[in-house]
This record gives structure tokens, C-alpha cells and sequence, in this order.
């Protein structure tokens, strides 16, 4: 008999659908990672550079070791993983958006993709932030606990390990990429009336409060990309009030 069930039969389909979804991101993963291996040492060159220029201006030793055997291996394979999933990212969404949009309506479907066209634009802000501005600030004050041999003490050198110096920089990356969602996050929840701005206006100092401690958390322990990763925050949540009053009094 429940072989002719009409919702047996099709929880069986959606539930064979997820698998197949499934594995297709998978395997859509381990190719574009396997792909990425190729060009690994291009990608390491390019994290690197930051620190490269920053070691160039204040003359220090232009090398990054590893200590392990492993090590040199495993950093090839970690950034080939990161690269591969960052690559397959766009094929993953569309497979996941084409499983679930049968499911939606016009309007979820629009807030949806404006959403996520906002998220990745944020995403790839969050990055070149970091990239181009944070990593060398923070970076060059990290290199500034250098010192040089004198008659009353021996000198301090950095012997940068390869491998955490990139799980460093993946990890402020991602850090900035994914706090940068916080305009998006915001919007959506004005929109849907969850909150307010009103809300938004008394939360204000809890919100201040709350960015620097979570940048303490997800950031190297220096002050500069802990305020460099707070201060863009507590703009954005200045902007997003300013320009919702905005978008309310046009519309009233």
C-alpha cells in the first residue's frame, strides 16, 4: 500500500533529489580542488604578498619556513580545498537555488536573489578591505616587535611559519567577508519587520560593544585589524538606519 502513496512517493523523490544535489556539491568540490592544486603555489604567492611588501619597506628577512615535513604538503592542500570550494561556491548556490525554487514564490524568489547578489558583493568588499588595506597595517605593526642585536640584548627576528601564516590569512579573510554580511542581515530583518529602526537606534551602543568584542575574537590579537574590522561595522549600522528612515519617508 505504500508503494501507492502519493506523499510516500514523493518524500522518496525529494529525499533522492537532496542526495543527488548532495553529491554533485561534493564531487563539484574535489574537482575545482584538485583543479586548484595546480595553481597552489600562484595562490600562496598571492596571500603572501601582503606580507612580502610589508617585509620589504621595513627590511626584514623575505622567507617563510615550515618546520614539518608535512607542512609544506598540507598548506598546498589546505589552500587547494579553500580554493576549490571558493571556485565551486557559484555552482553550489545555483544547484541549491534550482532544488528549492519550485518550493518559493515570486516574491521569496526576489528577496532571495536580491540577497544573495547583496551577500556576495558584501563578501567580496569584506576581502579587498582586508586584502588591500587591513592585512598590511596589521602586518606591519606586528613586524614592528622586530629588533636589532645591540651590546645589552640579541636581536628579534620573525622565521614566519608557512603554514600558520596561511590559516592566518584565510581565517581574516573569511573573518571580514562574513562580518561584512552584517548590512545584508540587517535590511532583511527590517524588512521583514522583525525589528525596527527604532530598535536599531536603542541597540546602539550593545551593537557597538558587541562588534569589538566579536572582531577581539575573530582577529589576530592586534589593535589594528580589531579596529579596522569594527570601525566599517558600526558605519554600515549608522548608514542602514540613516538610509531606512530614508526609504520610509520616501514611500510615506
Amino acid at each position: 500500500m505504500s508503494k501507492n502513496n502519493p506523499s510516500n512517493s514523493t518524500f522518496i523523490d525529494h529525499f533522492t533529489d537532496l542526495r543527488n544535489m548532495l553529491i554533485f556539491c561534493f564531487l563539484t568540490v574535489i574537482i575545482c580542488s584538485i583543479f586548484s592544486y595546480f595553481f597552489a603555489e600562484d595562490i600562496i604567492s598571492f596571500l603572501v604578498s601582503p606580507l612580502n611588501d610589508v617585509m620589504t619597506s621595513v627590511k626584514s628577512t623575505n622567507r617563510l619556513i615550515y618546520t614539518n615535513l608535512a607542512e609544506g604538503f598540507l598548506t598546498y592542500l589546505r589552500i587547494s580545498v579553500f580554493s576549490g570550494f571558493v571556485i565551486s561556491l557559484p555552482v553550489i548556490l545555483y544547484k541549491v537555488w534550482f532544488f528549492i525554487s519550485p518550493a518559493l514564490k515570486i516574491k521569496e524568489k526576489k528577496i532571495i536573489s536580491y540577497f544573495a547578489l547583496s551577500s556576495f558583493i558584501c563578501f567580496i568588499l569584506g576581502f579587498v578591505f582586508c586584502y588591500f588595506y587591513i592585512m598590511p597595517l596589521a602586518w606591519k605593526f606586528l613586524l614592528g616587535f622586530q629588533s636589532l642585536a645591540s651590546e645589552t640584548s640579541v636581536a628579534i627576528d620573525l622565521e614566519a611559519r608557512l603554514g600558520n601564516y596561511i590559516s592566518l590569512s584565510i581565517a581574516m579573510i573569511l573573518a571580514f567577508g562574513f562580518m561584512f554580511q552584517m548590512p545584508v542581515v540587517l535590511f532583511l530583518l527590517l524588512d521583514a519587520n522583525v525589528i525596527n529602526v527604532n530598535n536599531l537606534v536603542s541597540f546602539r551602543r550593545y551593537y557597538i560593544v558587541s562588534v569589538f568584542t566579536i572582531s577581539a575574537l575573530v582577529t589576530p590579537p592586534d589593535v589594528v585589524s580589531q579596529v579596522g574590522l569594527s570601525i566599517p561595522l558600526i558605519l554600515f549600522y549608522e548608514v542602514i538606519i540613516y538610509l531606512y528612515r530614508k526609504l520610509k519617508d520616501f514611500d510615506c
